[in-house]
């Protein structure tokens, strides 16, 4: 193969596009995990940076902004509110469940993860208790509000709303992690 041969490192596996003897042509290497130019490097960090960014701006969004914004709302009662918001964490966890995704397939595609696996496994910890654990019981207490019988107190919304506070510390960890690790190389 002659010619001039340009890498593009986007997507794994590899793709190699050149041209020879005038015609362009594809080629796809094996899959591989190992970032080996500062160009992979480079890109698969800030990548990473990006979905981490990404979802803070979402999380601080619908968590911090939207919600309380609307149990403020004089025009909705505490059971629309409750179920306006229900309807929202519902599908926020479907979000949250793709940043996880978009950041463990990072996980897969960086050389070195010593640095990032441990704080993208506690994001994606957090994101589970909530999911699994918090999410059904608060929606088994929203059901008993939207059928008339307000539950007895329980400390479900506390604690889901510290796991979203830890959840932001999490992602600003793991933003200024790939920028030092973006400015060290």
């Amino acid at each position: 193969m002659t010619g001039k041969v340009h890498q593009f490192v986007a997507l794994k596996p590899v793709i190699y596009i050149y041209l020879f003897e005038g015609r362009p042509g594809i080629n796809f290497s094996t899959w591989s995990n190992d970032c080996t130019t500062e160009t992979e490097k480079m890109t698969s960090s800030l990548s990473l940076m990006f979905f981490s960014t990404l979802w803070l701006g979402v999380l601080i969004g619908v968590s911090f902004v939207a919600t309380p914004a609307k149990f403020n709302a004089e025009s909705l009662s505490l059971i629309e509110a409750l179920d306006v918001g229900q309807h929202t964490f519902s599908t926020f966890r479907w979000i949250e469940g793709s940043f996880c995704a978009a950041l463990l397939a990072h996980l897969l595609w960086l050389k070195d993860i010593r640095f990032f696996a441990p704080i993208v496994l506690v994001l994606v910890s957090l994101v589970a208790v909530q999911v699994f654990v918090l999410l059904p019981t608060l929606g088994v207490r929203i059901d008993a509000y939207l059928s008339g019988t307000p539950p007895p107190p329980s400390s479900d919304h506390f604690t889901y709303a510290l796991i979203e506070i830890a959840k932001v510390v999490v992602l600003v960890a793991l933003i200024v992690a790939t920028a030092i690790n973006v400015s060290k190389d």
